[in-house]
């Protein structure tokens, strides 16, 4: 409320915005009663969202299966973000639904969006967007957790790698995308090879070197069922 006791405007202001989205929700739809999938969603949700509390975040908005937070102000931290995130796919263990997640930073919107009869506070702008477009990305690449280099940047204690450059729906530029793997304390040696060998790999097909690439990539794939690794020969070296 503002001085004059009417509903605010709203205010611009940073922050990093996280978007999930639950996996096979169409089909989750169709195989259970509305009360059934209540209970579905209300299941998924009270696990969800005390991630978000707990980290210091705050849920905005559920739409359907859908779950927008954010980080602003003092507790814009990148590192509890990320944990965030990759608590919730912690938490999806034993539960026959899964999530994808977003993350963003940047500037956003936070205020009244509606009209006389019915409005809602909400964040809106580019940030929620491209949080959004992210997470979408993640079935793509065969990845759960997908951020932009404005939220790397925000990190101190996160193992994640760069998947490259790519051009989200909507989007006129093409930006950076990383996929966050686990906390660095909690990296394993495995982890920190597949990080170093994927590196390697897109360096290879980034500055033009593409047979060796193919190679690399394919060496990864002989090893583990990497999603990045096979979107890469799916995607540039199929015959």
């Amino acid at each position: 409320l503002d001085r004059t006791g009417k509903m605010a405007d709203g205010q611009t202001m940073p922050a990093i915005c996280l978007f999930t989205d639950m996996e096979s929700y169409t089909p989750l739809g169709e195989q259970h009663t509305p009360e059934a999938l209540q209970s579905v969603l209300n299941t998924y949700f009270t696990r969800l969202q005390p991630a978000i509390y707990q980290h210091g975040g705050e849920v905005q908005d559920m739409t359907g299966d859908s779950m927008l937070s954010l980080w602003s102000g003092a507790s814009m931290n990148g590192d509890l973000a990320c944990s965030a995130a990759l608590t919730i796919q912690k938490l999806q263990t034993g539960l026959d639904t899964h999530t994808r997640v977003g993350l963003h930073q940047g500037e956003i919107f936070w205020g009244l969006m509606g009209s006389e009869t019915y409005s809602e506070c909400r964040p809106v702008g580019d940030i929620v967007n491209t949080a959004k477009r992210l997470e979408s990305l993640n079935k793509e690449l065969g990845t759960k957790i997908l951020a932009s280099r404005e939220v790397i940047e925000l990190t101190s204690n996160i193992a994640y790698r760069k998947l490259g450059r790519f051009k989200l729906k909507g989007k006129s530029e093409a930006m950076e995308v990383y996929e966050v793997i686990t906390t660095d304390s909690e990296a394993t040696p495995a982890t920190r090879e597949l990080i170093r060998a994927f590196a390697s790999a897109l360096t290879l097909f980034e500055s033009g070197q593409h047979d060796d690439a193919k190679t690399a990539f394919e060496r990864i794939v002989r090893n583990q069922d990497d999603g990045p690794s096979k979107y890469y020969l799916n995607t540039f070296f199929r015959k």
